[in-house]
């Protein structure tokens, strides 16, 4: 029997679990890529065999990423936005926090996911419930500054933020990417 490095078998599970999301997500942010499971195995201090007995193959392993890294995306985000309380300031806060966190490398496991020959496809459903959650903060922000049709117009800056963040990936620095998404939204925000 194998040892276990915690006082149960589900808090050693829930460990190696640990150990594995965050060795693929460094992996991810220095590459840019989700790297073979035998670099994940090794970076978390595995032999390669064993990541299989938590992720039975990659695309089981980038969903777990992107389920990991969403609720803890939106709890960078709103900590950034509750510095703030007027929902216009919230709203940028929401846009420039989105930008900087890309630009840091941390949306690595959706750009792995987007560029996975065939896993876009398969996963759909998923990615976009997962980016319904991202959006909710926004869609609160817009309703708390009296827009009635928040969810349409959260798509809308949703959409913004995408092409800004595609600026990122031309090359485009990330204090200038701000710059152009607040010439573009603030006006709207301060005339609500």
């Amino acid at each position: 029997m194998p040892k276990i490095s915690a006082p149960t078998v589900a808090e050693h599970r829930a460990e190696q679990i640990r150990a594995i999301l965050d060795a693929a997500h460094d992996l991810m942010k220095e590459g840019g890529a989700l790297p073979a499971m035998g670099q994940v195995a090794a970076r978390a201090g595995l032999a390669r065999p064993s990541i299989y007995q938590y992720f039975p193959s990659r695309n089981d392993l980038l969903i777990a990423l992107t389920e990991d890294m969403t609720p803890r995306w939106l709890e960078k985000v709103t900590a950034e936005m509750d510095a703030h309380s007027a929902p216009a300031d919230r709203i940028l806060i929401y846009l420039e926090a989105n930008i900087r966190m890309v630009a840091a490398g941390d949306h690595a496991a959706g750009d792995a996911l987007a560029a996975e020959p065939g896993v876009r496809e398969l996963f759909d459903e998923h990615v976009r419930a997962l980016h319904a959650r991202l959006l909710e903060p926004l869609v609160h922000e817009l309703e708390r500054l009296g827009v009635t049709e928040a969810t349409p117009v959260a798509m809308l800056l949703n959409a913004q933020l995408h092409a800004a963040t595609g600026m990122l990936s031309r090359g485009t620095p990330a204090d200038e990417v701000v710059r152009l998404l607040r010439d573009v939204v603030e006006p709207y925000l301060r005339t609500r």
